[in-house]
């Protein structure tokens, strides 16, 4: 009985950790997305310097 509620207590265990892992995973691939669209400090600068010079 023992043996059969440790199992239990596993399984449940190993879920949970696989659901967060996909969690992890998905977060991962929503931030590295939005990386790639968001501008550099670079292009940053040179936008601040064009709008100065516009001015």
């Amino acid at each position: 009985m023992a043996r059969q509620y440790e199992m239990q207590v596993l399984s449940s265990y190993s879920k949970r950790l696989h659901r967060r892992r996909l969690n992890l995973d998905a977060l991962e691939e929503a931030l590295h997305g939005r990386a790639e669209t968001l501008p550099t400090v670079d292009d940053v600068h040179l936008l601040g310097w064009t709008m100065l010079e516009n001015w």
